[in-house]
């Protein structure tokens, strides 16, 4: 026979089990419910344009690069024609450091630049950029620690430093916002643009190097510190532009959407907005757009909506 006692012990035990697999249930019930629920478009105000992403992995590899390229220039003298280069390079530098890039300094630079591919090709002077990149960057972290501006961080740097400053680059204690990577990169796009060889293949920055530069400038806009809201929305919007003309995977759109909110153009945004949609149906971007797309219309006056 089945002792009842014996059958009154166990019941506990089936009951929490069915209360555990209720439990379960309702958890799984309430996880689908948020997803749904963040999945659906609400007015949310855009927190400036998205920032590119680049390539890390990609990033360090030509970190890599460069440090092999400048200690090579350290391990052997560069030719005559690359070291003069160099030099022109910190006149025009220091002079700007004093009272701004002088076109004339600017023309020696690029004469002497011509002159050493002319005679030694390219990789002499990428390794010159590479070599005053680091010298610039160790200036520049004595600067931070120390306080003191030397001749490598004038001569190398120019205006770079007060740039950074109008920029809402540096902190209240002299350090840069800027992470090593993202300093490295502007320096050497400043280098290739002063030398006049941006566009050339060998000097031009990858895409990875433009994503680097435009994330900066659209976290700190170029002298912005200063401006009003609208006039840095209107730089941003300069930006992105300039940005999707080299980053084709840049959401350029969405980008506009958000800075047309920021100017308080709302119906603008809302087409840009809307036309990001039609042409992304999924991604990663696809509810922060709508998000702001809502967010558009509920400012649209009602003969506009």
């Amino acid at each position: 026979m089945i002792d009842p006692r014996r059958m009154e012990r166990k019941r506990p035990h089936a009951l929490a089990r069915h209360l555990e697999g209720w439990q379960a249930g309702a958890l799984a019930v309430g996880i689908a419910a948020l997803a749904a629920l963040l999945a659906v478009p609400r007015p949310v105000a855009p927190d400036g344009p998205p920032l590119p992403l680049p390539d890390r992995p990609a990033l360090a590899r030509l970190s890599a690069r460069e440090r092999a390229r400048a200690e090579g220039a350290r391990a052997a003298p560069l030719p005559f024609e690359v070291r003069a280069a160099g030099e022109a390079l910190r006149r025009l530098g220091a002079g700007a450091a004093r009272d701004g890039v002088d076109p004339i300094d600017v023309r020696d630079l690029r004469r002497a630049v011509e002159g050493a591919r002319a005679a030694h090709g390219d990789a002499p002077l990428l390794a010159l950029r590479a070599l005053q990149t680091e010298l610039f960057l160790a200036a520049l972290t004595r600067y931070e620690e120390q306080g003191v501006s030397e001749p490598d961080l004038d001569e190398l740097g120019g205006d770079l430093l007060p740039m950074a400053r109008a920029s809402g680059w540096v902190r209240p204690d002299r350090r840069l916002r800027l992470d090593p990577t993202e300093r490295a990169v502007l320096f050497r796009i400043r280098w290739a643009e002063l030398a006049g060889v941006r566009g050339d293949p060998a000097f031009a920055p990858t895409v990875d190097e433009w994503r680097v530069h435009y994330s900066v400038l659209l976290r700190y806009p170029e002298r912005g510190a200063a401006l009003e809201a609208r006039d840095r929305a209107a730089l941003r919007l300069r930006y992105v532009t300039a940005l999707a003309s080299r980053d084709p995977d840049y959401p350029v759109l969405l980008a506009r959407g958000a800075l047309l909110l920021e100017l308080g153009r709302p119906a603008a945004a809302a087409d840009a907005l809307r036309t990001f949609l039609a042409e992304h149906d999924s991604g990663p971007w696809r509810l922060h757009a709508a998000n702001h797309l809502a967010y558009a219309v509920q400012r649209l006056p009602p003969e506009e909506l």
